[in-house]
């Protein structure tokens, strides 16, 4: 279940990479952010990514970069509410890659219907992406499993409930044998 993790150094270097490019035209402040979330430096490289967006406005590729530090920080919320911006984004990478991240947010939460939302939306803008398929299959697998460990936990309370009942009517029933043979 490696790819999960929303902090894979290695895909998120490779893309954040891609969402530079995909910027129009080069900018030192997402550079730099990049330089330093690549470096471990997660709040330099929010410090840049909102130079970045002083100056090129509010684009979601930027705020795809910013969930990315985000997340690498642990501040899940403020990353949420990133990735979502980052789905803005008519780039088919940048979308696909913001809802695959609110979905590994939601599968690490134990929230499978949205993960498996997340994870098919980004499937629906890039559909060669591996992981989201990995991912996918992995939630709703989770999903299965949880449906079954709550039915079976159902269907014990209800079977302890059926003994305790039972016990209760034995009792009872003894309870009368007893006032019977008193009188």
């Amino acid at each position: 279940m490696p790819l999960v993790s929303t902090s894979k150094l290695l895909a998120a270097v490779l893309a954040a990479g891609w969402l530079a490019e995909a910027l129009a035209g080069k900018n030192s402040d997402v550079e730099a952010g990049i330089a330093a979330y690549n470096s471990g430096d997660h709040e330099a490289a929010l410090a840049a990514y909102a130079a970045a967006e002083a100056e090129l406005g509010e684009r979601p590729e930027i705020f795809y970069n910013r969930g990315l530090a985000l997340i690498a920080k642990g501040d899940k919320d403020e990353a949420r509410k990133a990735f979502e911006r980052g789905t803005e984004s008519t780039h088919p990478d940048v979308h696909a890659s913001s809802e695959y991240e609110l979905g590994n947010l939601d599968l690490d939460a134990e929230a499978f219907d949205p993960a498996i939302e997340h994870y098919i939306k980004c499937l629906k803008a890039k559909p060669d992406h591996a992981n989201a398929k990995w991912n996918l299959e992995l939630a709703l697998l989770k999903k299965k499993q949880k449906e079954e460990e709550e039915k079976k936990k159902q269907e014990e309370e209800k079977k302890d409930q059926e003994n305790k009942d039972e016990q209760k009517q034995d009792e009872q029933k003894q309870d009368e044998q007893k006032q019977d043979e008193q009188k």
